[in-house]
């Protein structure tokens, strides 16, 4: 799988379950949230190949999700 796709994928489903968990106010779907936050960090800092490019700032802000 192309790079490009699969980090539009994690993305998206990172962006659909927290925009699900605020709009339906289920708090439960904050764990699989995280749990996708925290993948999508995860392989944006292994794609990330010089100091505060795309990938790095999505790191930081994903694990920042992830604490949220």
């Amino acid at each position: 799988m192309n790079v490009n796709v699969f980090f539009g994928v994690l993305t998206f489903i990172s962006v659909a379950l927290t925009w699900a968990m605020f709009s339906t106010r289920q708090m439960m779907l904050g764990f699989p949230c995280a749990i996708f936050w925290a993948i999508l960090g995860g392989f944006a800092y292994t794609q990330s190949v010089i100091d505060w490019d795309l990938f790095y700032l999505v790191f930081f802000a994903s694990f920042g999700m992830t604490i949220f």
